[in-house]
């Protein structure tokens, strides 16, 4: 309600901004009609006065397509999101619970993280692409870099998981924690934008107070992890 109205308010000062200069116009019209005696000098004020109003209409014409182009792309963007968001919620869930599991590893646990697992539930959501993240960015410029970050966390964290069974770089306990805490951070991280996806969503469609869960994300997020040990 408040974008229209300093929308409303911006094109009624244009409009104003506009009578004012045809109301001077006019003016100067009037005095060149009531002073000049030579018909050369009035032909060419009124000519002027002519190309100044096509100027003026010009301007107004194409404010009003960039008007109408940007409210486009807005509402294509708002369609675009709604239409992401089932996948957008499964792929959020999977990279809370990995992270979650992961962060909540230990040495003196039982038995590892099975990554390989966890690398093939977060692929099995994965279907974000660029493109459809470039159609967001007319409705929030940063909630679509942050989607495209989480697209890019995806990318790197699922090879890693992949084949961390197999890695001899994390073959000891102290490194697969490291590992561990690497992975759940940018894990965490992606489902903190992608969090930031579906509240911009509600907020479109009129619910403004949603919250999520405390699941310990925010934490695993922000989380300072120890220097590495070369």
């Amino acid at each position: 309600m408040e974008k229209r109205f300093v929308a409303w308010l911006g094109f009624g000062f244009g409009v104003v901004c506009l009578l004012a200069i045809g109301i001077q116009l006019l003016r100067i019209a009037v005095d060149v009609v009531t002073t000049c005696p030579q018909r050369g000098d009035l032909a060419t004020w009124v000519g002027a006065i002519f190309t100044g109003a096509a100027f003026a209409g010009t301007i107004l014409i194409a404010t009003a397509q960039k008007r109408h182009a940007e409210s486009a792309a807005k509402s294509l963007a708002a369609v675009t999101l709604f239409s992401m968001q089932f996948r957008l919620t499964n792929l959020r869930r999977q990279l809370e619970k990995v992270a979650i599991a992961l962060d909540a590893w230990s040495p003196g646990d039982s038995s590892r993280v099975n990554c390989q697992a966890a690398s093939h539930a977060i692929m099995q959501y994965a279907f974000l692409n660029v493109e459809e993240v470039e159609k967001i960015i007319p409705l929030d410029e940063k909630v679509a870099h942050g989607m495209a970050a989480a697209i890019d966390f995806i990318a790197h964290c699922a090879p890693l998981l992949e084949v961390a069974h197999s890695n001899p770089k994390v073959e000891k306990d102290e490194m697969f924690k490291r590992f561990c805490g690497e992975m759940s951070q940018l894990l965490a991280n992606a489902a903190m934008n992608l969090r930031a996806a579906a509240v911009l969503s509600a907020r479109n469609a009129g619910r403004s107070d949603t919250q999520f869960e405390d699941n310990g994300i925010p934490a695993i997020a922000s989380k300072k992890l120890p220097p590495r040990v070369i």
